[in-house]
């Protein structure tokens, strides 16, 4: 049976909420721009005339982290085991990244990005994810995002299951994200954020970014949350938007992700453009498509098209086009495929403590 879960790029159009895919569709939008814009040196973009920088474009990241939150504790709630929501997590991810890593490995090769390329090796190991542990180049940058979701499911999911019968796992979420911000602010602070660079890969990829996977659960539980949990959750979520960027208007951008999205996630009822609704629903794609084959657009087509902006354009409308088809043909038509049979694998795995555990004697 197909959950009715926005979560769910499998499912019928009317389980989609509009006010969701308005918000992915902002957040890949903010990432794009920031990446055509600001993230290269004009000359690495072969630009004459350098873009307007959309600089606070990255945001759009912590935007997804937000709304990742709320989908996650949403499909939680609803899985039976922690075998399910692992599945079901993983299952979301994998066909459409792997389709990526395949495209993009292909494309920067060919047209021998600089900078941007890796063998076929490690394109092969991204598909398992080994960059997660520094083992690995990335194929693309903005996969550390996937590696942070990815540890996330863990993590959360131990969580979640470990404590739902006899506590709120939402309590012992926020109150980890709140020790973990105090505790890697310090280490900045006091220590040079030594320790916080020597574990990046294991442990503090928690923290900062927790906070705003924090504050999606918690606007989806926000009708049986207790006040001293939502004021405990604000000064958590403040100290993570500390944590994620030396920017004072980065941070001070991040913290506008509480209202704005609390508004919209409230708005269950609105209504948005079919456009913005279609880049919302293949916003995922759209994310790990869009940088390295973007650059290679601008970078190629720079005799072509000498105007910046014309340029830009057609990088998004590439990486639309590309999102599109994977969304299409791999995302959604491979989903079940992965779900189901690691649903099982994982679920005897976990299973096999209580079948190794001598009898009771009698």
């Amino acid at each position: 049976m197909q959950e009715n879960d926005p979560t769910s790029h499998a499912g019928e159009a009317e389980s989609r909420f509009e006010n969701i895919e308005a918000l992915r569709a902002l957040a890949v939008v903010a990432v794009m721009l920031f990446h055509y814009t600001a993230a290269y040196a004009p000359e690495y973009l072969n630009f004459t005339q350098a873009a307007w920088p959309a600089s606070h474009g990255y945001i759009g990241v912590e935007l997804f982290f937000v709304i990742s939150g709320y989908c996650i504790y949403m499909t939680a709630e609803r899985c039976r085991s922690l075998a399910l929501f692992w599945a079901r997590r993983f299952s979301r991810l994998q066909p459409a990244f792997m389709a990526s890593i395949a495209l993009t490995f292909c494309i920067v090769t060919y047209f021998h990005l600089p900078d941007r390329q890796v063998d076929l090796t490690a394109a092969i190991a991204n598909m398992f994810w080994l960059p997660m542990f520094r083992i690995a180049p990335p194929v693309d940058g903005v996969y550390w995002s996937l590696m942070v979701e990815m540890k996330l499911y863990v993590f959360f999911g131990l969580v979640f299951f470990a404590v739902r019968k006899r506590g709120d796992p939402l309590a012992w979420w926020t109150v980890l994200c709140l020790a973990g911000a105090i505790l890697r602010n310090l280490d900045v602070t006091m220590n040079g954020g030594q320790i916080t660079r020597a574990t990046f890969s294991f442990g503090t990829f928690v923290f900062p970014y927790s906070g705003f996977f924090m504050l999606g659960m918690l606007f989806y539980r926000w009708q049986s949350t207790p006040l001293w949990l939502k004021l405990l959750a604000v000064p958590a979520y403040a100290l993570c938007c500390i944590g994620a960027t030396e920017s004072t208007t980065g941070r001070l951008l991040m913290f506008a992700l509480l209202p704005l999205s609390k508004f919209v996630l409230d708005w269950k009822s609105l209504r948005v453009p079919r456009p913005v609704v279609f880049i919302g629903f293949i916003s995922y794609p759209l994310y790990l498509l869009h940088n390295n084959i973007g650059v290679v657009v601008i970078r190629e087509t720079a005799a072509l098209i000498p105007f910046t902006y014309g340029r830009i354009a057609l990088a998004i409308a590439v990486s639309i086009a590309l999102a599109a088809l994977v969304s299409v043909a791999v995302e959604h038509r491979f989903r079940r495929r992965f779900e189901e049979p690691l649903a099982r694998a994982l679920g005897f795995v976990l299973g096999l403590p209580a079948r190794l555990r001598p009898a009771p004697a009698r």
